[in-house]
């Protein structure tokens, strides 16, 4: 019968899942590694060293790209830069409506208007119910424009697309508008022009 002495295996070094088998006086040494056994199908996730060595450079080949390509993106997504700009942009929202004679004018507003549907039932737009970022939704005061005057340029005409396409209840709104002012690192200020159709 196989026996085991726990004295014997500290004296030569033997780990817990080794075997001592004392045949005749002898001291054989058998050692049963422990190994998963795997139940079901293969994973995809098993790889071997090539495949592994191939999905690292495929990762790293597509972080490169990303990184490369940022100047490309107006949100500058992935790109790295030291130092922020020290820029400030001053939203002014208005809206493109038709008067009763025909003609178009434009009506600044802060955000907020009444609306009334072909029913004259009377509701309330507000520009903070779509836009939630704190720097979209501050009108009429500068804020700092963060990540770049670009890619905030770019996410406001997104937001104004998104409250265009959001005011289905206003049949007197023909377009959204944004005046923004902008100062970039400093220089003489500018404004910007940006503008979204309401969607019918």
């Amino acid at each position: 019968m196989d026996t085991f002495d726990s004295r014997v295996a500290r004296a030569i070094g033997v780990k817990p899942w080794e075997r001592i088998v004392q045949d005749l006086g002898i001291f054989e040494v058998e050692i049963w590694h422990s190994r998963p056994i795997r139940v079901g199908r293969p994973s995809w996730l098993d790889l071997n060293v090539r495949k592994r060595t191939l999905l690292g450079a495929v990762y790293l080949a597509i972080q490169a790209a990303l990184v490369l390509s940022s100047s490309l993106r107006p949100d500058r997504v992935f790109s790295f830069q030291m130092f922020n700009e020290s820029s400030t942009i001053t939203i002014h929202l208005s809206r493109r409506l038709i008067g009763p004679d025909g003609r178009e004018r434009t009506v600044p507003t802060d955000g907020s208007w009444e609306v009334r549907s072909l029913l004259s039932v009377p509701a309330w737009f507000r520009w903070t119910d779509r836009v939630h970022d704190p720097i979209l939704a501050s009108i009429g005061r500068p804020v700092h424009a963060a990540y770049g005057v670009d890619a905030q340029l770019f996410r406001l005409q997104k937001a104004l697309d998104d409250a265009a396409s959001h005011m289905p209840r206003d049949t007197e709104t023909r377009a959204i508008a944004a005046d923004v002012e902008v100062r970039r690192n400093g220089h003489a200020p500018f404004v910007q022009h940006l503008e979204a159709l309401r969607s019918p």
